[in-house]
């Protein structure tokens, strides 16, 4: 497939895209200045989230990782021609995402809770 077409044929990226800065304001809303509730944050963004495990806070680096996430996903599902293999890609995309949360939410210290 030619360059071309396949940013033609990017739908998912598109829309994922799309819903990023929508589920990144549900988040921030909800951690609430650092005085909310950070579990909405984890659950949607664990790849932004990951640095609190080994920071004091939210780096900048973290927060491009919480912006690239769901585009990533995007791009991963569009890139997939067939359907099983589409189908496993989205299957190992939702449990790495769940695992990654669980393990955040686990292992997070005091601070986050």
């Amino acid at each position: 497939m030619k360059l071309k077409e396949m940013a033609l044929t990017l739908k998912w990226t598109k829309k994922l895209s799309i819903w990023t800065p929508i589920l990144l304001f549900i988040a921030v809303l909800m951690m609430g200045g650092g005085h909310g509730m950070f579990e909405p944050a984890i659950i949607l963004f664990p790849f932004g989230l990951i640095g609190i495990l080994c920071s004091r806070g939210i780096e900048l680096p973290f927060v491009i990782l919480a912006i690239f996430q769901y585009p990533v996903y995007g791009l991963l599902i569009d890139i997939i021609g067939n359907k099983k293999s589409l189908n496993w890609t989205i299957i190992s995309i939702a449990t790495f995402h769940i695992v990654l949360s669980l393990v955040i939410l686990t292992l997070r210290g005091e601070k986050w809770i």
